[in-house]
């Protein structure tokens, strides 16, 4: 972890995108630089990565993290969800339809 983020703080931001993620929207994670920290934007570029890496299952990095000015940020979006597969069930033949007997 980077010394600017705290692991809670991290697992907090971490379990709101995956419930957005879940949800079926996309999401955009910056990390905003201050004074010298703009030295060390690598730190900034794994703990990113680190995010994607832990929304891996669940979501596409759709943009790798990119420097902007004096934040850095990158999307993910939700993984298609496919639908679970039903059993096909056996087809039975029609029984012969009788007209009724006129009298």
């Amino acid at each position: 972890m980077s010394p600017g983020i705290d692991t809670n703080d991290f697992n907090t931001k971490l379990k709101n995108a995956q419930k957005f993620l879940n949800d079926g929207d996309r999401v955009k994670v910056s990390v905003r630089f201050r004074g010298r920290e703009m030295a060390h934007t690598e730190i900034g570029a794994d703990l990113l990565k680190d995010f994607a890496a832990k929304c891996a299952e669940i979501a596409n990095m759709d943009k790798t993290p990119k420097l902007e000015g004096r934040s850095m940020s990158m999307f993910l979006s939700p993984k298609p969800q496919t639908p679970p597969k039903k059993p096909a069930k056996p087809k039975q033949p029609k029984a012969p339809e009788t007209a009724p007997e006129a009298e």
